[in-house]
């Protein structure tokens, strides 16, 4: 036995073939040619898709989800999060969000100030 398991349905890879995206690849790595997270979403923030869902869509493991929504966002779609993903219906939407993730960074960086500070006494 090599010790090589086989990908089971829902396992968080793409190329299983469980869901409605389409994916030709063979690692959770690589951005599906077909289909990508977006293509799941509407816009306005009242038509987010939870996460739970998006992993019934798909087939793929909640982790990988997150992973490709974020290689979307840095190709420059704007998927937004609050309640669920969805797509921007207005400029307000995205600047809002815009705002709460910069927010976020904020505190990051505070925390990880408050830790170094600490680290050295």
């Amino acid at each position: 036995m090599s010790g090589i398991k086989k990908p089971r349905a829902g396992d968080g890879n793409p190329d299983t073939g469980k869901g409605t995206v389409s994916a030709v690849q063979s690692t959770p790595e690589r951005v599906p040619r077909q289909g990508c997270i977006a293509d799941l979403l509407s816009a306005g923030e009242e038509n987010a898709v939870p996460l739970s869902h998006l992993v019934m869509l798909t087939g793929w493991d909640d982790r990988v989800i997150r992973r490709q929504i974020e290689r979307e966002r840095r190709q420059g779609i704007p998927i937004l999060s609050k309640r669920g993903y969805y797509l921007p219906a207005d400029d307000w939407e995205r600047a809002a969000f815009v705002a709460s993730m910069r927010g976020r960074a904020r505190e990051i960086l505070q925390t990880a100030k408050a830790v170094e500070r600490e680290g050295r006494g």
